[in-house]
């Protein structure tokens, strides 16, 4: 058991098939190791042939997941690298459309645009602000917005 709890969906992956199996109605068959490749079960040799990698966590190691696709698959670096260089761009557009609503509002209150108008639907800076932090929590960025 992966948890003392038993309903716990992280049991589900192990129990499930184990009482369709024991109540000798269902077959179950594993996939061929090449569409399912696993650190934890599967050698180095039969990566190369690989379908599929599964990142999950180790449990011997405890090593964090973006550290091991780095380790494990070559490619992972520049992707990442992509990846992040794309949500920069993300985060600069926000930034500047977040200004330029900033000067619009500036502008409008020097016109002494009246309450009602309703021309100009843009999010607030509340909502910008809280969407630029959160895209930066997701990628670890450095940015202070």
């Amino acid at each position: 058991r992966l948890s003392a709890d038993p309903n716990s969906l992280s049991n589900l992956d192990q129990d499930l098939p184990n009482a369709l199996n024991t109540r000798g109605g269902l077959a179950i068959y594993s996939l061929p190791q090449q569409w399912l490749w696993f650190e934890t079960w599967c050698s180095d040799e039969t990566k190369a042939a690989a379908k599929i990698i599964d990142l999950c966590n180790n449990p011997m190691t405890k090593e964090p997941k973006l550290k091991s696709a780095k380790r494990i698959i070559p490619e992972w670096v520049d992707l990442d690298n992509e990846a992040t260089k794309g949500m920069r761009a993300v985060l600069q557009a926000l930034s500047k459309q977040r200004d330029e609503i900033q000067s619009a509002k500036r502008a409008a209150k020097k016109q002494q645009q009246s309450p009602g108008d309703t021309s100009v639907s843009e999010p607030s800076k509340d909502e910008l602000q809280e969407l630029l932090c959160l895209i930066c929590s997701l990628y670890r960025c450095s940015c202070s917005f």
